[in-house]
């Protein structure tokens, strides 16, 4: 069994409000862009790529988990960085969106599931 984080482990973000996606169409983008839209306080490793699921959901997978802190369990913080364009779709301009944090590698064996890291991601300037 696989155990901690490595190559093929997914984090998924899941917003309470549909996203403008940032305005990204590709099917997958690399950690430059992801790095443009989020803020990950633990390093996800060498490389990683994004993909948009639907309008809320988020995944993120790691292709080269090598140099990561690994990202922990309760630990990790996600932030939405306010340049990224990014932005939450029907809400009002003070409205917060709430996130929630699962991750798991393909064959469920790192052993997360259930929330991790912030049970909510303020968007503040967006």
């Amino acid at each position: 069994d696989d155990v901690g984080f490595s190559d093929g482990d997914t984090i998924f973000i899941t917003f309470s409000e549909d996203t403008n996606r940032a305005q990204i169409t590709t099917s997958t983008f690399p950690a430059s862009v992801v790095d443009k839209l989020l803020f990950f306080d633990q390093d996800l490793g060498a490389n990683y790529q994004g993909s948009w699921l639907d309008d809320k959901t988020l995944s993120i997978t790691s292709v080269d988990a090598t140099g990561s802190s690994p990202p922990e369990i309760d630990l990790l913080t996600v932030t939405v960085r306010t340049d990224g364009g990014l932005q939450l779709l029907n809400i009002i301009e003070t409205s917060s969106a709430s996130a929630d944090h699962y991750m798991f590698d393909a064959d469920g064996n790192y052993g997360i599931q259930g929330n991790f890291g912030p049970s909510q991601i303020d968007l503040v300037s967006i």
